[in-house]
């Protein structure tokens, strides 16, 4: 009989954490019983589900914590209402207290031998996350783990609360040991029950989308594709302006192609605009095949602030393009250990110094990535399974 495993998590919308999960459940789904509890059963990765994984959906109100407010207001006054209101109470009074309000209401599920919560806790004062407090509260499992997959130093959640819940979990889960190391630094000796999962790839799904109406560039640019969510905390301003630095010391053409969306996505936009970059900058929005822009790219570049383990690193790896990106908790570990590429400041003059350097031959990787198992999370996450509770 196969042992059963519940994942809870908010939604399935585009984004690194959710693409990670749809994944780990494709790899896994013939050796385990699989329940998928999603606050919103809604996102573009719904239909990548292998037809053997039971879904449920969240009921009112703990589906609003998985709906952004564009998708309340299409469900009617009642579901608006309630997320505006846990939105000011998140931000008034801090989002733990919102969370602990709407699980009150939230069902209780049983019966299963592992419970999984696959989102980390959000910042102190947003209405997000939840998932923790739902497997910790509201499932009965021999046993309950956490996965992290952000920067844990500079998330901007609340330590102290997070610590309390993570002290509950069976095991806590990193993508990366970059991401256990800062979880360690701000989490005093709670990764006595840690294990490393790396993120887990449908390598041949990825090769196969890179071959479907593959984006063609002009191929006298040096062309640059950022795929991010477009919030400053990604650095996407950054990433701009190292391209306006580039065009002004720099006689060579290149083109950055943006892949991606977010609600800094029109300021970005302006900036752009502002400093006359239209005709060597172009905003593609969400892709459910970013693949497909990749796969003739000269180079990935990643400009974020701070991150755990992109997903986008082990893509641009099978898809053999180089990366540039700055210093973040797991870029040294993923991109400098594999000969991936290079990591610079970040800050436009840097990058455009070295966007200059890789256009022109003077930094140059190894032909040859260092050796690295792209799947070895499944074989990580079955060991972790198997152990025991601690250990």
């Amino acid at each position: 009989m196969k042992q059963s495993i519940l994942f809870v998590n908010n939604n399935l919308h585009i984004g690194g954490v959710q693409k990670s999960l749809v994944n780990l459940i494709k790899l896994i789904k013939d050796d385990y019983d699989i329940t998928l509890y999603l606050f919103n059963k809604g996102g573009d990765y719904i239909d990548d589900l292998p037809s053997s994984v039971t879904v449920i959906e969240a009921t009112y109100p703990l589906k609003t914590l998985g709906m952004s407010l564009k998708e309340v207001r299409k469900t009617g006054f009642k579901f608006t209402l309630t997320k505006i209101f846990f939105v000011l109470v998140s931000r008034i009074l801090g989002g733990k207290i919102a969370i602990s309000i709407v699980m009150r209401f939230a069902e209780k599920l049983d019966g299963f031998d592992y419970a999984i919560s696959y989102q980390h806790p959000g910042p102190k004062n947003m209405f997000y996350g939840g998932t923790n407090e739902f497997v910790l509260r509201n499932v009965s499992a021999a046993q309950k783990i956490g996965f992290i997959h952000c920067d844990f130093k500079n998330f901007g959640g609340d330590i102290e609360y997070s610590k309390k819940l993570y002290d509950s979990f069976d095991k806590i889960a990193f993508c990366s040991r970059g991401c256990e190391d800062t979880f360690a630094e701000a989490i005093t000796g709670a990764t006595k029950k840690s294990w490393v999962v790396y993120n887990s790839h449908d390598i041949e799904d990825i090769l196969s989308k890179s071959r479907q109406m593959t984006k063609l560039y002009n191929p006298d640019d040096f062309n640059v594709v950022l795929i991010s969510r477009l919030t400053f905390e990604k650095g996407v301003d950054v990433a701009i302006r190292s391209i306006y630095e580039y065009l002004n010391h720099y006689n060579r053409k290149i083109h950055l192609h943006i892949v991606g969306d977010g609600i800094d996505r029109t300021k970005f936009e302006a900036l752009t605009k502002e400093l006359e970059l239209e005709a060597n900058i172009t905003f593609y929005g969400n892709q459910r095949n970013p693949y497909r822009f990749m796969a003739n790219a000269n180079l990935l570049l990643l400009t974020s602030l701070h991150e755990a383990a992109p997903m986008v690193f082990d893509e641009a790896q099978i898809l053999n393009i180089p990366i540039l990106a700055t210093p973040t908790t797991s870029s040294h570990e993923m991109i400098l250990d594999r000969n991936a590429g290079w990591v610079c400041q970040n800050s436009a003059t840097e990058i455009s110094n070295s966007l200059s350097a890789i256009a022109s031959g003077k930094m140059k990787r190894e032909t040859a990535w260092k050796s690295h198992s792209i799947n070895q999370g499944v074989s990580q996450f079955i060991t972790m399974l198997k152990a025991g509770k601690g250990v």
